[in-house]
């Protein structure tokens, strides 16, 4: 059985996926779904990073099973993970910081050309205060640095 923070961590990640379901009836089950299919939360990591992988669109259950099957079986493919945007399947996290007062925004991208960290956000949220700014941690772009991000562009 997976853990709640991880199911939660899960589908958000595959919310990224275009025709994800949007209704949260639909969305739980397939987190039973994921709750089904994975022993632990390595193994729902690795299921997640598998269909991230090798879909652009939500697949539906029975292909979220037949790769399930492939990573028991140890048939998965493993292509070369970019170190900028890692699993996610050229797509890297940035901040985006929103000007209340001009209403306009600008994308900041981690420091080290991937993924935006945690700190770096708390520092954004500093530099940029409520109640003129709003800093969104939510936020992706293609990731310029590999095949996946120059598909997804």
């Amino acid at each position: 059985m997976i853990s709640l923070g991880k199911t939660d961590e899960c589908l958000s990640r595959l919310g990224m996926l275009r025709h994800f379901p949007a209704k949260p009836a639909v969305i739980a089950e397939v987190g039973r779904l994921l709750n089904d299919l994975c022993g632990d939360d390595q193994a729902a990591d690795r299921l997640t990073a598998d269909l991230l992988r090798s879909n652009s669109e939500w697949p539906g259950p029975a292909a979220v099973r037949e790769a399930a099957g492939r990573l028991v079986s140890g048939k998965a493919q493993r292509p070369q993970e970019c170190p900028a945007c890692g699993d996610m399947q050229g797509w890297r996290r940035v901040a985006n910081v929103y000007d209340l007062d001009n209403r306009t925004d600008k994308i900041v991208r981690g420091s080290a050309g991937g993924h935006i960290t945690q700190g770096e956000i708390a520092a954004l949220r500093d530099q940029y205060p409520s109640p003129r700014w709003t800093v969104y941690d939510t936020a992706i772009e293609p990731c310029p640095h590999c095949e996946g991000g120059r598909r997804n562009a």
